[in-house]
């Protein structure tokens, strides 16, 4: 016999409530630490965001050059051929 399961809220807004509750516990815990300025985990992760949506656009920019576009039209005519092959024209 199996103990039936006991909920704060529901099955579905307990997990929304802890996940709510941790956000709030850190963000009162990074209030009252008063770290030094370019420090806090704000500022933190949005230079990790800048750095790596520069790193993707340089890569975006780096693959542009690249002779894919060829590649992909040498492709699309090879499989062309196969399939007039395959249906005998």
């Amino acid at each position: 016999m199996s103990l039936p399961r006991v909920y704060l809220v529901s099955k579905r807004l307990d997990p929304v409530l802890g996940i709510a509750s941790g956000i709030w516990a850190y963000y009162l815990y990074e209030s009252r630490v008063g770290r030094p300025q370019g420090h806090s985990l704000n500022e933190l992760v949005g230079a990790k965001w800048t750095t790596w949506r520069q790193a993707r656009a340089n890569a975006r920019v780096q693959t542009v050059g690249r002779d894919s576009d060829r590649e992909e039209r040498e492709l699309l005519k090879e499989i062309e051929r196969e399939v007039k092959i395959a249906e005998g024209k």
